[in-house]
């Protein structure tokens, strides 16, 4: 081992402790891949370490701030870092962050005052924009879990923002719990600092800061729970004695405790979201947490729910075992599927967390277990790998059939096909998954899912090796049953594609290219509406097809062109549906149109 790891005088790196292993594994890492980027080696570094966060998240902020520690420390030397197109400047200006009308009156009259997240997307943006513009300290891109909320009064005006994020090392507050360098490793993330508070400059309402951070209190516990899944018991705030006094954290029940060891002191307050917190986080005490409310009607669906998919699970390994097991395992199908899908639905569980849940409900469904404790986590892992995946979409297949009956259009099921690529573990180059380019690190596959246009539901789905779209929406065609319709974007046309629907007797309405065929290009070159058209295959497709088909004719389809304009595109849509069986061009625009919306929305 490198003398330089064996001499450092800690291992611990922003409040989490590394072996030395992991940090020779580290800098072997960053030896052995000299062309990846600096994110490139922190995705590759957690991946093996298993940093994530307990929804799932991959901890690459952590890991590349230890990175830089240890190339500060003369470890290892790290590449340069890429230029992206400048550094991030601040976020847009836009009429959402303007200052609103003024708002001053009795708090009274604003209630009931509430908390609203930032969730994403355009509320996530304005609250950036807003924090930036009218925060003392502006915006700070947070590193790891955090939750951004609005302050709402009772017509939705937005009064102020907040915030909370996962907290770093803090020696007051350390000192203040009284834990051990051991239990701060174990405990830090159930730990947040409030990091942002702003009420707006053109708000002027008396006790509306201590009302916003009463009410944080009462629920940041559980929506940290919901969002991360980590239940936490401590908030931290810093404040600067110089700019406040720190009222309105002490009227909402805060604590001041000390100070930063900073330049410039801030004075720190904390709050404990559960009684005698600092003896749960020393490990004194399991904490109790608040009483669960009752659950709410959609909580007790979906707990049924999950007891109809737990019964088809065991159907569905039953039949795969009597077909495809050889010899009787430990751990049988029907164990590695619950524990797949505590997994998948859970939130922040461990391997071994989610096998004591599957053996605690293995025993109350009366299902005979192995043995009397769950299985080792490698042991589910070994048994993991002996299950056909197919078995999870005969699992999905059985699940749709016992849904209640979905609307129809015109009689017609109706579905829709999409394909996205995804960047895949590396081992599976070996397994036939190309890599993007010659100094990409991660092979890639493409995942294809049929889904099911009015309710929006997955119907049938795939990962392959091979990326091409067109091949892959072919492959959903077995799923179908005659009569039902398909809707497919750009791309997907081809002769052999229109054949395929035409044997099988299923329906299909495709955007074409406007090069599609010489079709395509004369009729959207003409005054027409609406035509119907011959399409032969050419040279290629009819070779490949007398290659599957030999002695087979390949004579012209019939397609139906229908021109339609969406987001200022014309273009034309080639279907199978014909007007003599009363499919007019507005019910062909309105299915399409409802497959364009689902794409421009996700």
């Amino acid at each position: 081992m490198d003398p330089r790891i064996e001499n450092l005088e800690t291992t611990t790196f922003f409040g989490k402790r590394l072996t030395r292993k992991q940090i020779a594994l580290m800098q072997e890492t960053v030896e052995l891949f000299p062309n990846d980027s600096r994110r490139e080696l922190a995705r590759t570094l957690c991946e093996n370490f298993n940093w994530h966060t307990p929804s799932g998240t991959c901890r690459e902020q952590f890991c590349l701030r230890v990175l830089e520690e240890l190339e500060a420390l003369g470890i290892l030397t790290l590449p340069e870092r890429r230029e992206t197109g400048g550094r991030r400047g601040p976020p847009a200006r836009t009429e959402a962050g303007e200052p609103g009308e003024p708002v001053d009156a009795p708090l009274r009259d604003l209630e009931p005052v509430t908390l609203e997240i930032a969730a994403g997307g355009r509320d996530l943006a304005e609250w950036t924009e807003l924090v930036d513009r009218y925060h003392p300290r502006g915006y700070r891109s947070p590193i790891g879990c955090h939750l951004a909320y609005f302050v709402v009064d009772r017509s939705g005006r937005r009064l102020g923002c907040l915030m909370f994020e996962s907290s770093g090392a803090l020696p007051a507050r350390d000192a203040w719990i009284g834990w051990t360098e051991r239990q701060r490793d174990a405990g830090l993330q159930r730990v947040l600092r409030h990091s942002r508070f702003l009420v707006f400059p053109w708000v002027r309402v008396r006790n509306l800061a201590s009302r916003s951070l009463s009410l944080a209190a009462r629920r940041i516990a559980d929506d940290w729970h919901r969002r991360w899944g980590v239940r936490p018991l401590l908030a931290e705030t810093f404040v600067d004695p110089q700019e406040q006094e720190g009222s309105s954290y002490r009227a909402a029940g805060w604590t001041e405790i000390g100070a930063t060891a900073s330049r410039a002191p801030k004075d720190v307050y904390v709050l404990e979201l559960e009684p005698d917190a600092r003896a749960a986080l020393r490990g004194e005490r399991k904490e109790t947490g608040r009483k669960p409310a009752r659950a709410p009607e959609s909580a007790r669906t979906v707990a049924g729910m999950w007891s109809a998919v737990a019964a088809a699970a065991a159907r569905t390994a039953e039949r795969h075992d009597r077909e495809w097991r050889v010899r009787r395992r430990l751990v049988g199908t029907f164990l590695v599927v619950l524990f797949v899908l505590r997994l998948v639905f859970g939130t922040g569980r461990s391997y071994g967390e989610a096998l004591a849940e599957i053996w605690e409900s293995a025993r109350r469904m009366g299902v005979a277990l192995p043995q009397d404790r769950p299985v080792t986590p490698s042991a589910m892992s070994r048994a993991r790998a002996k299950v056909d995946p197919e078995v999870f979409r005969e699992l999905h297949r059985e699940i749709l059939a016992q849904a209640p009956d979905r609307p129809l259009w015109k009689g017609r099921r109706v579905f829709g096909v999409d394909g996205a690529k995804l960047n895949l573990p590396r081992p599976l180059v070996e397994a036939g998954y190309a890599t993007p380019g010659d100094h990409a690190h991660y092979p890639q596959g493409l995942v294809s899912c049929l889904y099911e246009l009015e309710p929006r539901l997955p119907f049938d789905f795939a990962l392959h090796a091979d990326t091409s779209e067109r091949r892959a929406a072919a492959g959903h065609l077995k799923a179908l049953s005659a009569g039902d319709v398909v809707v497919y974007d750009r791309g997907c046309f081809s002769y052999e594609m229109l054949l395929d629907h035409v044997v099988r007797g299923q329906d299909a309405v495709f955007r074409l290219k406007r090069n599609a065929n010489a079709e395509t290009v004369a009729f959207l070159a003409g005054p027409q509406d609406e035509a119907t058209v011959e399409i032969r295959p050419d040279d290629k497709a009819l070779a490949r097809l007398k290659a599957r088909h030999p002695g087979a004719a390949f004579g012209p389809l019939k397609l139906r062109l229908v021109r339609y304009a969406a987001a200022d595109t014309v273009f034309a849509l080639g279907t199978t549906l014909t007007q003599d069986d009363g499919f007019a061009v507005g019910d062909l625009a309105s299915i399409y149109g409802a497959r364009w919306r689902i794409e421009e929305h996700y």
